[in-house]
């Protein structure tokens, strides 16, 4: 599996597990800006859950998705890592 990171990469920078195997070539933290073969990290912040629009980032391309808990309409899709630390990512994302 080539790319930047694997799901298990992912999985082990989260502290997560993974639900499927991809590997991705980028990341994104806006479903809007979803590329194909990018990695979609959903972040919950005080107006938004970011995980209301995986379903949306996979539709866009995305080649996986982190979020911090299930989401029925990802079932099937078998390309997830559900994380625990989306939060620290994106604290670090709008320090940027």
């Amino acid at each position: 599996m080539s790319g930047l990171w694997t799901a298990f990469d992912i999985a082990e920078a989260t502290d997560g597990e993974v639900h499927g195997c991809f590997s991705v070539n980028g990341v994104a933290f806006d479903s809007r800006e979803v590329g194909p073969g990018d990695l979609f990290i959903a972040i919950r912040g005080d107006r938004f859950d970011g995980a209301d629009f995986a379903a949306a980032a996979v539709e866009a391309g995305a080649a996986g998705v982190v979020v911090e808990r299930r989401r029925a309409e990802l079932r099937g899709r078998q390309r997830g890592v559900r994380g625990r630390h989306g939060g620290r990512l994106g604290a670090v994302r709008r320090a940027r």
